[in-house]
């Protein structure tokens, strides 16, 4: 009989040490295997490429770019909707390790509105979430410091375009 107590509680003991807190887990895994696209970011006489991965998906976007301890220069991730998104539809930074820029796009690829948002690892709901104040169709994030270090404010353009005909838009010719 001891031994069975002794089983049954070394049993619970594996079961439990299994089982942990999902708010108390490491950071998610860095999604990979998704599209990725060249597009021209454009503003105030700056055109400048970034390669984007893609998220379309609802899974895609809720993950997002959580996980990753380091985008490259140039890179970031496209988030696209079927519809029109809110004013009050926001992003948030659960779970993401990296301070990121985002640029929240209209239906043409122009800019509605640009934001900073820093990397939030609290546990539960206690993220802030980064709203546009615009009505906006789909998202673009890079490394924080992208849109200041290039000019790339409100009004500018993201549009699909290989790296070399982004630099030719400056100097057509």
């Amino acid at each position: 009989m001891k031994s069975l107590r002794i089983g049954s509680s070394l049993v619970v003991l594996i079961l439990l040490a299994a089982c942990k807190s999902p708010g108390l887990s490491a950071a998610p895994e860095a999604q990979s295997g998704l599209t990725t696209i060249d597009l021209c970011v454009m503003s105030q006489g700056s055109a400048v490429p970034v390669h984007a991965e893609v998220a379309r998906s609802w899974s895609e976007r809720r993950i997002g770019l959580m996980g990753r301890k380091h985008l490259e220069p140039a890179h970031g991730m496209l988030f696209l909707y079927d519809d029109e998104r809110a004013a009050n539809q926001g992003f948030w930074m659960k779970g993401t390790l990296i301070p990121l820029d985002i640029a929240y796009l209209g239906r043409d690829g122009e800019i509605l509105a640009v934001q900073t948002m820093a990397p939030c690892r609290e546990v539960g709901r206690d993220c802030p979430t980064y709203s546009p104040g615009v009505r906006y169709w789909s998202a673009l994030e890079t490394n924080a410091g992208f849109f200041d270090q290039h000019l790339i404010e409100k009004g500018g353009s993201v549009k699909e375009m290989s790296p070399g005909q982004c630099r030719q838009t400056l100097n057509p010719g």
